[in-house]
């Protein structure tokens, strides 16, 4: 493996601590998150459908938030 590969899958596993900047704009996605995640659960049946509802907005989540640290903000 080169070097180039390697650090490159080591920063990909590996915590980043977020700046104060990127800790604003998690803290508002997660807010965001949470509302749609009380709407879901508030207005849904329960079953199988809203469950992989709440398993897609977590999906998100994690998303965003390596969006988030591996951007430019802050």
């Amino acid at each position: 493996m080169e070097q180039d590969e390697r650090d490159e899958i080591i920063s990909r596993f590996i915590y980043h601590s977020p700046t104060p900047a990127q800790r604003a704009l998690l803290d508002e996605c997660h807010e965001t998150i949470m509302a749609c995640v009380e709407f879901l659960v508030n207005r849904l049946p329960n079953g199988r459908d809203r469950a992989l509802a709440l398993t897609s907005l977590e999906d998100t989540r994690m998303k965003m938030n390596k969006a988030i640290i591996f951007s430019d903000v802050g």
